[in-house]
């Protein structure tokens, strides 16, 4: 058997137990997406695929109470390990990438300008600094590493503004949703006739944006004071 082929594992009962699979469509099994004759290119058990080592029936009843390859399989597949593919390896580090400029974008400024970096900027400032990322890693987890790489090529500054919002009685519930959905909503106070007076923490990268959605959603008649950048 070809020594390119992929292997879904699986251990049970003290033994090991293999599958030659399509790595994508297995991972479409999983979530129910594919039927078992897509994700698996050979209707076998082995306990060594790249060897051509079958597992004996006797082996599999004795792990499994069962001998029937779609139960066996159905099994391995979803409690057993998926390598992923090329595709699914590259398309994986994109998403986490992508998931680090947006953080950078969103969590800091350039404290020269105090404004936002482009998200062009950050992709060409983490090319510059060739920097890897582990697709076995969270972005969050990555996100402090990635700053410290990007530092010497792109000033950064983690910045949060503390901003006062005024929002008309009635937009509160539109406002409500953009607030506790950008920043942190830190104390809220009523006027008389209902209007939301609210103070509210938001990442320096969001600022702008988050004073244009509330611009946009109270049809202009947001109020604005800064009370704090640090």
């Amino acid at each position: 058997m070809a020594d390119h082929i992929i292997v879904a594992r699986y251990q049970k009962g003290g033994q090991k137990f293999e599958l030659v699979i399509d790595p994508e469509k297995a991972v479409l099994y999983r979530q129910g997406k594919a039927s078992l004759g897509d994700a698996v290119r050979f209707p076998q058990v082995y306990t060594d695929a790249k060897k051509g080592e079958k597992a004996a029936e006797s082996a599999l009843k004795r792990s499994f109470d069962t001998d029937e390859f779609e139960k066996v399989a159905d099994e391995i597949l979803r409690k057993g390990d998926i390598p992923q593919s090329k595709n699914q390896r590259e398309a994986e580090g994109a998403q986490i990438r992508a998931r680090l400029i947006e953080m950078i974008h969103r969590s800091g400024v350039d404290p020269k300008t105090h404004a936002p970096h482009p998200n062009t900027r950050i992709d060409a400032a983490m090319n510059e600094a060739k920097v890897r990322i582990d697709i076995n890693i969270s972005a969050d987890a990555q996100f402090q590493d990635v700053i410290k790489q990007l530092r010497p090529i792109l000033p950064f500054k983690q910045e949060i503004h503390t901003l006062r919002v005024m929002v008309p009685v009635n937009c509160v519930g539109a406002a409500l949703k953009i607030i506790k959905g950008t920043g942190r909503l830190l104390k809220e106070d009523w006027s008389g006739n209902g209007d939301l007076i609210a103070t509210v923490e938001v990442p320096g990268g969001l600022s702008v944006d988050f004073q244009e959605s509330l611009m946009a959603a109270t049809h202009g008649k947001a109020a604005f004071t800064v009370l704090k950048q640090e």
